[in-house]
């Protein structure tokens, strides 16, 4: 059973947690977006190859690989829009931040390496660019699982989600 003083302490605690934990995340918010933005340009640079392919009735990997970095690069700007909102501490912040930029550049190494080569690099075999191609893969996948976990958990993790002490249900949102 908690004491008027116990709870003055864990509220006082909880206060000064949010505090840390409400950052102000202008700089990693402005540098997500420019590296969303990198992407999106070479996404968009992506889509150049991809009409040629395209005419020439190609295997469309440039196709692909402008589809691709597309989408990631809108990811990475989307989540630095909504970074405040996670209510973050800094570590698990700085971790999203990284985790999407190794997600958003191996897979633009991957995806380039794969439409320049015509070659696809499910497995670690062939070539070197094959070989590296796979690793950039590799990287990108658990990256971006990486990010997605951390963003699932920091959305969860929300008011909406927390009981009240006084009735043990949650709050309507």
């Amino acid at each position: 059973r908690m004491t008027s003083s116990t709870g003055s302490v864990r509220r006082w605690l909880s206060d000064n947690a949010r505090e840390r934990i409400v950052t102000n995340h202008t700089d990693t918010q402005r540098r997500l977006i420019l590296h969303g933005a990198i992407v999106l340009l070479v996404a968009l640079a992506c889509g150049i190859p991809s009409v040629v392919e395209v005419a020439m009735q190609g295997n469309r990997m440039w196709q692909a690989a402008h589809s691709a970095l597309l989408m990631l690069g809108i990811w990475i700007i989307a989540t630095a829009a909504v970074l405040p909102l996670l209510m973050l501490a800094e570590p698990e912040a700085s971790g999203l931040k990284w985790s999407l930029l190794a997600a958003g550049y191996s897979f633009m190494i991957a995806v380039i390496l794969q439409a320049w080569t015509g070659v696809r690099a499910f497995s670690p075999e062939g070539s070197i660019i094959t070989k590296i191609a796979f690793a950039a893969n590799l990287v990108a996948v658990l990256s971006s699982f990486l990010a997605e976990g951390v963003t699932l958990v920091a959305a969860s993790n929300g008011p909406c989600t927390k009981r009240s002490h006084a009735t043990g249900h949650a709050p309507r949102c």
